[in-house]
């Protein structure tokens, strides 16, 4: 899957506290944070399908964040 450039807003202290993880990770503070929103949407699960045309799209979506896991 290709990449896009997105622009986030971060308070400094989140800023600053990612940025050392950063260095203490060695680790590229795009890595932690792409890392991060992965996870997060992995977690994310509707409370109960309402049959409304939502569902379609949302089944669409989970599909692809499991073939993604593996990616990185």
């Amino acid at each position: 899957m290709a990449r896009v450039a997105f622009t986030l807003r971060i308070d400094a202290e989140e800023r600053a506290a990612l940025e050392n993880l950063s260095k203490v990770e060695r680790r590229p503070a795009n890595q932690l944070l792409n890392e991060a929103v992965r996870n997060f949407l992995l977690r994310r699960r509707p409370l109960r399908f309402d049959g409304s045309a939502r569902e379609p799209i949302y089944r669409k979506w989970r599909s692809t964040m499991r073939l993604q896991v593996v990616a990185d």
